[in-house]
């Protein structure tokens, strides 16, 4: 009876995410991870997909709050360090976070919240989702495929500020093209998008003000 609404087919969430997640790490890069969303369908890829075995993961609540913090110092300058998205909630009063994609690195000399060149590589090179316009869509993916997208726009605002609104169109146009706004539940950020569209001055603002509405 409720198959309709609970199809699990075509939904490939919390894999995609993961892979997102390690491809937004440079090579030979620390991860810490935190939680179960967050870390367990990493462990996957990795393991049996065998997707940027290179990071070494990091469970904060598994690996211990005083041992993470002493490997991160530890490596500071060494290795690059990335954060999944929970895990720089709590690391950040400590460190200077940077958005690269879907994950956040530890940089103390970069004076911005984006690397705006690595994370449009990323975006547009590296990630990618997977059906997600034909998926049933629970409470858990919709706030990663949310989060995915304030990321989006916030790198999208970046790009247009430094006068480069082509790849700013191409990045939103693509994430569009990926996760339609029918998945994302936040009403904040589906404003936020039909803005940058409307900013712009992008065709598809019109339609986008409809979907939002």
């Amino acid at each position: 009876q409720n198959w309709d609404d609970h199809d699990r087919s075509h939904r490939f969430v919390a894999r995609d995410a993961s892979c997102n997640l390690l491809e937004s790490c440079e090579k030979g890069a620390i991860l810490f991870t935190w939680g179960d969303n967050d870390t367990f369908p990493v462990w996957y890829v990795q393991q049996v997909e065998q997707v940027r075995t290179d990071v070494e993961v990091y469970n904060v609540n598994l690996y211990g709050y005083r041992q993470s913090m002493q490997l991160l110092n530890d490596n500071l300058g060494k290795r690059p360090i990335y954060l999944s998205y929970y895990a720089q909630e709590e690391f950040r009063p400590f460190v200077n976070c940077v958005a690269t994609g879907y994950a956040y690195r530890i940089d103390a000399q970069l004076d911005d919240s984006v690397d705006v060149a690595m994370m449009y590589d990323n975006v547009m090179h590296k990630m990618q989702w997977q059906e997600v316009n034909r998926a049933y869509i629970d409470e858990v993916s919709a706030r990663f495929l949310d989060r995915y997208w304030q990321g989006v726009i916030l790198l999208a605002n970046r790009l247009a500020a430094s006068g480069e609104s082509k790849k700013a169109e191409q990045v939103l146009c693509k994430t569009l093209q990926e996760i339609s706004l029918k998945a994302i539940r936040n009403p904040q950020t589906l404003y936020d998008v039909q803005q940058m569209f409307s900013q712009l001055n992008m065709p598809q603002s019109s339609s986008l003000k409809a979907e939002v509405r």
